[in-house]
């Protein structure tokens, strides 16, 4: 994520931001390309946030945790704050959460085991 002062900062700075790790160019940096643009393949990496409840939740309270998120999440005072950071918010379901938990969670045990990190 890019503040606008972190993005006055870079203009200033004899840094040279090459690409980012996401799927799309970043708002807050329209001119840097992706990753894959650069000519890396499957290097995204983006960082992502998820409301969760604890198990046994009554579901009409996981419905109303939901639509205040989405709500948030398509409000445009939130969506320009989010900007300002280079994120771009996402109104999904919780089902659509449970699904990236999953796919990150296998995604990056696939990665782990593929460079053989070791814990001690």
């Amino acid at each position: 994520m890019v503040s606008s002062r972190r993005r006055s900062s870079m203009a200033r700075s004899s840094t040279t931001v090459l690409a980012v790790a996401s799927e799309q160019r970043s708002p807050a940096i329209p001119d840097v390309p992706t990753l894959a643009e650069a000519g890396v393949k499957d290097a995204v990496v983006e960082s992502w946030y998820g409301v969760m409840a604890p198990a046994g939740t009554p579901p009409e309270v996981i419905r109303k945790l939901q639509d205040t998120v989405i709500d948030l999440a398509k409000d445009p005072s939130m969506i320009a704050h989010l900007a300002e950071q280079g994120a771009v918010p996402f109104a999904g379901t919780s089902a659509d959460l449970a699904k990236l938990s999953g796919e990150e969670t296998e995604r990056w045990k696939r990665i782990i085991a593929s460079a053989d990190v070791q814990t001690n």
